[in-house]
């Protein structure tokens, strides 16, 4: 666990893993999409945190008073109700991506999911794209987001 989480905190990409933070990402596949939307905290780096404190509390380390109190926003907003919401976006001008997750050059990227759905098909691609995600580069506008 303890490596997991240095690996997130790092931002780092291996190959049990894509840890990178701070940025809006896209996917062509909704199976990527829902697994990510349905994270229980709905953030990846602070349901690592709070599967550590579940760790510490089961081997019965009292840190959860010290660090509510230091970190009273997070716990705080951990307790609200969340939702995942999934948008559906069509034809996306490639001008709103600035490159693939993992940092690929973005025509490389759009080339490999092209050669997917063309090779195995609609509904059919969806395991062979589930890692070709791509970095948002600007606001997309309202107008283009389709659900």
């Amino acid at each position: 666990m303890k490596y997991q989480v240095s690996l997130i905190t790092a931002q780092k990409i291996v190959y049990v893993g894509n840890f990178q933070h701070g940025e809006t990402y896209l996917s062509p596949s909704y199976f990527t999409v829902s697994n990510y939307s349905t994270n229980k905290y709905g953030s990846e780096i602070i349901s690592e945190t709070f599967n550590v404190i579940s760790l510490l509390q089961k081997c019965d380390i009292k840190l959860q008073n010290e660090w509510s109190n230091e970190y009273s926003a997070l716990f705080d907003f951990v307790k609200n109700p969340s939702e995942p919401v999934i948008y559906k976006i069509k034809d996306l001008p490639f001008e709103y991506l600035s490159k693939g997750e993992s940092g690929e050059e973005l025509y490389q990227q759009i080339n490999e999911v092209n050669l997917a759905i063309t090779k195995y098909g609609y509904g059919k691609y969806e395991p062979h794209v589930q890692q070709l995600n791509f970095r948002v580069g600007k606001p997309i506008p309202w107008k283009l987001i389709i659900e």
